[in-house]
């Protein structure tokens, strides 16, 4: 198979899109099965110094990334809330894997994983981020905890989870997750994708109702969706090139979400197991088959065996304050007929005893008008009167 990829001049990333459009093409059952299984991988947990187990963990198949393992994850069902009581390495996540790299591609160019901390409610993406933690190390990860609020249309132009337009821009909504920048840049990829290459990727269809992805794309219900397969490959990976590239204009139809919750990580690692303790530990794992599911077959060199796959996370609230920072208007409503009045009472002096005090003025000045006024009028009529009957023993000429 690769001799054929190689006939077609394909690059070495080619080729790895190429196989994972095959793969993709698999039912998710099928998927999850060639991906690693949490039930072989994991050799200890414990949260808040409480056991945890594969079944607590929530599965995500992606295309880049296989197998995603979730642990309170708010869509999953039953979904299960994980209280921190107190901050420090000792209550918070302690877990111990063993990554498998026997089982690994031959184009696999590193080992280990990836973790990523977010929020229960948003859908995540590894391919866009995360902390790698490579076997031979226990790696410790020390979280603050963040949150964001900030305002929507007029004052800003984020969106809001209560927004019509989450809908539109984020197709994982139906499976209960919130708007995220990356959800909407995933959904701009899918619109464009249908766009260009006339199909939809069949990971989508395995997440969103094929109906419900007609009304997304705005399509006649009576037409059919066509299933990317093998003869849109190279389409898709011209898009997903031109989208990882930005000359999409994803960008600048994703907009950052207004309400937003980010963890802020302190990493540091340290080589595990230690030298005094390996054999005991490759003990504990051969003496403990209720914590696997697999039996080892270590080979001539146990300790190389343990020091290139085993692996051990710590991730713990280094503190159990976290900061929240909110947003409001310069000016609203109130604000603004305020300030005029402000303005007003401090360069016109105007105010509630100027308002009488005019009101005064003006019935003084009409009280006064009126009086001279009247004071005219009897002058005037005293002078009539006068001219009409003079006063006797005055003689006319």
């Amino acid at each position: 198979m690769c001799y054929v990829w190689v006939s077609k001049n394909l690059t070495v990333d080619e080729q790895v899109q190429l196989l994972l459009m095959r793969i993709e093409n698999y039912p998710t059952e099928e998927k999850q099965s060639l991906g690693h299984s949490l039930n072989d991988m994991m050799l200890r947990c414990s949260f808040d110094s409480d056991a945890c187990y594969p079944a607590h963990f929530k599965i995500n198949t992606y295309k880049n990334s296989g197998n995603c393992f979730t642990l309170g994850d708010k869509t999953a069902e039953p979904s299960l809330s994980w209280p921190v009581t107190q901050a420090g390495p000792a209550n918070g996540l302690i877990i111990e894997l063993d990554i498998e790299q026997d089982e690994y591609l031959p184009m696999t160019e590193s080992a280990g994983i990836k973790v990523l901390l977010h929020s229960g409610s948003e859908i995540v993406f590894p391919d866009n981020s995360g902390i790698l933690a490579a076997p031979g190390f226990v790696t410790s990860i020390g979280i603050r905890k963040s949150e964001s609020y900030l305002l929507p249309a007029p004052y800003g132009n984020c969106i809001s989870q209560s927004s019509d337009t989450n809908s539109i821009k984020n197709l994982y909504e139906e499976l209960g997750y919130t708007y995220t920048k990356d959800a909407c840049m995933r959904t701009c990829l899918q619109k464009e994708i249908f766009k260009s290459c006339g199909c939809i990727e069949s990971d989508v269809v395995n997440i969103i109702n094929v109906l419900n992805y007609k009304d997304w794309l705005d399509l006649d219900q009576t037409k059919s969706i066509q299933i990317c397969d093998e003869l849109s490959e190279r389409c898709i990976y011209k898009t997903v090139l031109q989208f990882q590239k930005g000359q999409l204009g994803c960008d600048e139809l994703c907009p950052s979400a207004c309400e937003q919750i980010v963890y802020h990580t302190t990493v540091s690692n340290s080589l595990w197991p230690s030298s005094a303790y390996i054999d005991t530990y490759i003990h504990f794992v051969n003496q403990t088959p209720t914590i696997r599911n697999k039996a080892y077959n270590w080979t001539a060199y146990p300790q190389a065996h343990v020091r290139n796959n085993f692996l051990r996370l710590e991730i713990y609230y280094e503190t159990l304050n976290f900061e929240v920072s909110t947003s409001s208007p310069t000016f609203d409503w109130n604000s603004l007929l305020g300030n005029i009045g402000g303005q007003l009472g401090l360069w016109l002096g105007f105010s509630v005893l100027t308002a009488v005090e005019i009101v005064q003025l003006t019935m003084q000045v009409c009280v006064h008008v009126i009086h001279l006024q009247y004071d005219k009028y009897r002058k005037a009529r005293t002078c009539r009167d006068t001219e009409i009957a003079p006063p006797p023993g005055s003689t006319y000429v």
